[in-house]
């Protein structure tokens, strides 16, 4: 009768740690996936604000020179905490080791390699200014110095004029944008530092053409449609 009731309790004890061990078991993959959910709900908050910095423009004719500068002073403050170096629009091999390297492009050319002032005398960075924050700061300063009478525009196919009986400037937008271009990263890409998702690596920006009548820079003056 002992030797039974002995192993009757030795059964009971096994048991109970193996609904121990299972318990503990699930808790870890439970928590371990609820974990994974909220650092990966943070990654997307984190993308959604850091893009928003971009966004802000689409669909805008009304940006000053002094907007496209904040946001190319925001896109060299990113490539440098990135460890980014300057790098030339084409040359895919660097760019394949920078995922989320950032252009700022006016007028097809990118502020940070061939962009110059209107009359096309000076370019505005080379390795030297884009190296020294000092020179760069003075870079940006020449550039908003020289297109403070240029409005801006992204995301804007064409300007329309009024016609009979209209009293707004009518701006066509893209449905489907390329003046934003974003990054997708697999999280285990070997030269991505942070857990990101989606990220904006490109906008593009276009002076627009004096209209006379018009202030292109008040939104009051102009509707825009999306085609």
């Amino acid at each position: 009768m002992d030797n039974a009731s002995n192993a009757l309790i030795m059964a009971a004890e096994i048991l109970i740690a193996i609904l121990v061990l299972s318990l503990i078991v699930t808790v870890n993959v439970l928590f371990g996936s609820f974990s994974r959910s909220v650092n990966d709900q943070i990654a997307k908050n984190r993308d959604t604000a850091f893009n928003a910095h971009f966004y802000n423009y689409l669909n805008r004719a009304d940006i000053s020179a002094s907007e496209v500068a904040s946001i190319i002073n925001f896109s060299k403050i990113t490539n440098d905490e990135n460890g980014y170096i300057r790098i030339k629009p084409d040359d895919t091999s660097t760019n394949a080791k920078a995922p989320y390297y950032i252009n700022v492009y006016i007028n097809g050319k990118s502020f940070f390699w061939d962009f110059g002032n209107p009359d096309g005398s000076k370019i505005y960075v080379n390795d030297n200014v884009y190296n020294n924050s000092a020179q760069f700061k003075d870079a940006v300063n020449s550039f908003i110095s020289d297109y403070k009478q240029y409005a801006f525009c992204c995301n804007v196919k064409k300007i329309i004029m009024p016609a009979s009986g209209e009293d707004k400037v009518k701006l066509e937008c893209y449905s489907d944008s390329d003046d934003i271009e974003v990054s997708i990263i697999d999280k285990k890409h070997p030269n991505v530092k942070q857990d990101g998702n989606i990220r904006v690596v490109r906008i593009c920006f276009k002076t627009v053409n004096p209209v006379t009548e018009y202030d292109i820079t008040n939104s009051n003056d102009y509707t825009f449609v999306i085609q």
